[in-house]
């Protein structure tokens, strides 16, 4: 066999092994969207049913109607029974949109200017940005306690005010963290000819340096979004009332009639939408920004 025979079927077994562990990756997301148009007798059925026998939109009307009757059976599965609309149904969504998008402005600001402040001016010896990762060390039910009683104290549970300030208090050292391995890969003399040319310090960061970590600056959102869209225990111990986000709402599909696989699955298929929006919008910043500013402690 020669060279070329063997690198054509080196690379024949490159793709198929792509294809295979793509598949593997996307499988679930297309059980999640299969059995969010399943009849309730497909959820769980023995053998799996791999492909709905007749796809229906009856989980979603559920989630957008909050009508009870799917769930007691006072409504025939078969019938594409349509459920009034109702606004506040949509609260979960909102909500969720309202608490991760504020928490992740708030922290990637914070964050990026402290980045920048420790990448340009940090002293010799002082702690490393991964030093305020330290929290992360501890159990998650060690450091929700004491918020919880001062947010009793304060009152501020279950209010949105509330839950923004604990998203970006936790995500500010993460924002920190790997804005400073994107400042430290610009040179310091684009900061010193910035304000050679008449800008000042903030101006400098501004026009100068900022404009080149947009790539890093939108991986970063993206993270932080993503971990604010997911939270579960945050908004269970300090919401769940007022304040009631996807993931909470998520568990509610769980009752004496059993585990309601179909809403939790429509409403999985609407959860991944918007991380997949803001992936999309800043897909060309993706690639460069995971290989520009490598993380270093």
């Amino acid at each position: 066999m020669n060279r070329r025979a063997i690198g054509i079927l080196r690379n024949l077994f490159r793709y198929v092994a792509l294809v295979f562990v793509s598949l593997l990756a996307l499988f679930p997301i297309y059980w999640m969207f299969s059995t969010s148009i399943k009849l309730a007798n497909e959820w769980v059925a023995t053998p799996s049913v791999w492909f709905p026998s007749k796809p229906v939109l009856l989980n979603y009307q559920f989630i957008f109607s909050m009508s009870y009757e799917y769930l007691i059976g006072r409504v025939p599965e078969e019938a594409a029974a349509f459920y009034p609309f109702s606004w506040a149904s949509m609260k979960p969504i909102f909500d969720s949109l309202i608490l991760s998008t504020s928490s992740t402005l708030i922290a990637l600001f914070a964050g990026t200017l402290s980045a920048y402040v420790l990448s340009r001016y940090g002293r010799k010896g002082a702690p490393p940005p991964t030093f305020p990762l330290m929290y992360r060390m501890f159990p998650p039910v060690m450091v929700i306690i004491p918020v919880v009683i001062m947010y009793a104290t304060l009152r501020l549970t279950d209010t949105y005010l509330g839950i923004i300030i604990l998203y970006s208090t936790l995500t500010v050292p993460l924002v920190l963290w790997l804005m400073k391995s994107f400042f430290d890969e610009i040179p310091r003399e684009i900061d010193e000819a910035a304000i050679l040319d008449g800008c000042s310090l903030f101006g400098a960061f501004y026009r100068g340096v900022l404009p080149l970590i947009k790539a890093g600056l939108a991986v970063t959102g993206l993270f932080i979004f993503m971990l604010d869209w997911s939270d579960f225990m945050g908004v269970l111990l300090l919401g769940g009332r007022n304040v009631v986000t996807i993931p909470l709402k998520l568990a509610e599909y769980t009752s004496g009639h059993g585990e309601l696989y179909g809403p939790m699955a429509a409403m999985g298929v609407i959860a991944v939408i918007p991380p997949l929006i803001f992936g999309i919008l800043i897909q060309k910043y993706l690639v460069r920004g995971f290989t520009f500013g490598a993380v270093k402690a």
